[in-house]
């Protein structure tokens, strides 16, 4: 028959491939995700084909009822004709229409007329196997996955490989390591089948099953780089990181140029967040294999992450010859890179380069944050709304974009007016709410600074940030500190190693007049946050009060060596010293 095409827009689109498919061996399964469902009042292309017209016409009815998201009825309509029929089209989608609702047993009728009619479909046989299984009818599912097994001899190891992918995917659990497992015994001289049965175990988070058959895998083929990865794998599954660690040392020893086995170590140094080692193993990697883009990527996460801004630079230039121009990785970074360093033009360049990939949507919204650091405001603003117009699920964070934006460019009442407009349309939202109590807090609108805070501390007790704001602000600015005092303690039971918290505590103990504990916290608080002007000039001014000025001023300088512009710093050494900091 003829493909009944735009039929079913709402199936996956893998499932609108052919009419019949027959012979294909896929590399994944069918997802039950149902693609979105055709735009009303779209135009369809009615069905044609060798069917009575009642048959026609049941389709058309079906086609109608999934653009309308009826998948009930889209569903009964297609498994009648399908019945009526046996045309191996029909059975298919119907098929998939059946896994798009979750009904299973519908599936398995579909999947068998399927087969009927078309008995070599490795496709149909892969999709009954999955439902079965889903049904708990592991027997069953073992036999077609045998069966499947035995149609092609050509390449068993990648068929193993294959149905483990299959399997775990789709996340069936015990009855898919049952099925799994009958396979392996039917297969035991094959290491693909151990390592394949090792794979499943590790989805489904069974580490010792998984030991045990890489193990086997490696008896029978050892020295198998994958394995010795997987193996590894399993072993940090099982909660034995630095046993994995010592395991690919070991590995590493033996295989020194193995850059797979390397490159295992590398990522689990990082996932132990034993970064520094992390970093000198991706550039050993680096240097004995320039061109290994996914090592160079790493290098230049770790060095943008360790503030060696040069280094990553050159790991993401170098990255951005390997991949090409087409690209997205490298010029997200490098943008980054330039962004650090106030290259804001080049920054807007390098984001520009973005145009496809994860970091499309976080490339775009730079560009309006980069635009208005070149105090191009009304290009950034028509940026975000370019933005919210092609993505309207992004709205919340362009809200609070846009007003960050408007804030630091001095217009805090449009700034207030966006806050307002976003809490009428979400009124739930913390991160909204938080910024608006913020503004309030610049304009001087205190009475709006607490409403707003202390209805987030309502909806949430444990909120340590709004709980900090709210007590520093009452400590800065009011002359309720003991009030203060009860808030900042609750945010640093809740976060006691937080530098902002803790910076809080040392200015509340201030304004009670404890200055010992003052500037135990603010030494604190600058430990954590080494060079952190605000910090810096709350414990200058605590020094100050205690007579210490000289070692004051050593803090200020400090401070204003990296920060001679922040505000705060410069108004607190001319409040105390009747001088203004000299600016660079």
């Amino acid at each position: 028959m003829k493909c009944l095409l735009p039929i079913l827009a709402f199936i996956l689109a893998g499932a609108l491939g052919g009419c019949a498919t027959q012979g294909a061996v896929t590399t994944g399964p069918a997802t039950e995700t149902a693609a979105a469902p055709a735009a009303a009042g779209e135009e369809t292309t009615p069905p044609s084909g060798d069917f009575s017209p009642e048959v026609l016409y049941s389709l058309l009815v079906a086609e109608i009822a999934g653009q309308r998201g009826d998948l009930a009825t889209a569903l009964a309509l297609y498994l009648e004709a399908a019945r009526e029929t046996r045309d191996a089209g029909i059975a298919e989608r119907t098929a998939r229409i059946a896994m798009a609702v979750r009904d299973t047993e519908r599936s398995i009728e579909a999947t068998r007329i399927w087969l009927e009619a078309a008995p070599e479909s490795q496709e149909a046989r892969q999709l009954l196997a999955i439902n079965l299984i889903k049904a708990g009818r592991a027997e069953e599912a073992l036999q077609q996955l045998d069966r499947l097994m035995n149609a092609d001899q050509t390449d068993p190891a990648r068929r193993f490989l294959i149905i483990a992918a299959l399997l775990g995917r789709e996340h069936t659990g015990p009855t898919a390591l049952e099925v799994m497992r009958g396979l392996v015994e039917k297969h035991s001289d094959q290491p693909e089948a151990h390592y394949a049965l090792g794979e499943l175990a590790v989805s489904e988070n069974d580490s010792g099953l998984a030991l045990q058959a890489v193990d086997e895998a490696l008896r029978l083929k050892p020295d198998w780089t994958e394995a010795m990865v997987l193996r590894a794998r399993a072993l940090t599954l099982a909660g034995e990181t630095d046993a994995a660690l010592a395991y690919l040392d070991a590995a590493g020893r033996e295989h020194p140029q193995d850059n797979e086995l390397a490159m295992a170590r590398a990522r689990l140094l990082i996932q132990a967040d034993r970064m520094d080692e992390a970093h000198a193993a991706f550039q050993a990697l680096v240097r004995r294999n320039p061109d290994n883009g996914d090592a160079l990527f790493a290098l230049g996460l770790l060095s943008l992450q360790a503030g060696l801004d040069k280094e990553a630079e050159r790991a993401f230039r170098r990255l951005l010859e390997v991949d090409g121009k087409t690209s997205a990785r490298a010029p997200f970074y490098l943008g980054q890179v330039a962004e650090k360093r106030k290259d804001y033009e080049a920054a807007l360049d390098w984001y520009s380069e973005v145009r496809s990939g994860p970091n499309f949507n976080e490339a775009q919204l730079r560009i309006a944050v980069v635009l208005a650091r070149l105090e191009r405001i009304d290009e950034a603003l028509a940026q975000l709304e370019d933005i919210a117009s092609r993505n309207p699920a992004q709205r919340p964070r362009l809200y609070l974009v846009e007003g960050e934006i408007l804030t630091n460019a001095g217009r805090l009442e449009q700034a207030m007016d966006i806050y307002n407009q976003a809490l009428l349309e979400l009124p739930g939202n913390t991160d909204i709410r938080y910024a608006r109590a913020l503004l309030a807090e610049k304009m001087d609108n205190l009475d709006l600074l607490e409403s707003d805070l202390k209805l987030l501390i309502e909806r949430d007790p444990d909120n340590a940030l709004a709980l900090n704001a709210l007590g520093y602000t009452l400590a800065d600015r009011t002359d309720r500190h003991a009030e203060a005092l009860q808030y900042i303690s609750q945010a640093l039971e809740l976060s006691p190693d937080d530098a902002a918290i803790i910076d809080s505590m040392g200015w509340v103990q201030y304004r009670l007049g404890d200055l010992e504990a003052a500037e135990r916290h603010l030494r604190r608080a600058l430990e954590l946050r080494k060079g952190d002007p605000e910090i810096a000039a709350h414990l200058g001014e605590v020094l100050w009060a205690r007579g210490r000025r000289d070692a004051a001023r050593e803090v200020w300088q400090s401070a204003l060596a990296d920060h001679p512009d922040d505000a705060i710093l410069r108004e607190t050494i001319t409040r105390l010293t009747g001088q203004e900091p000299p600016r660079p």
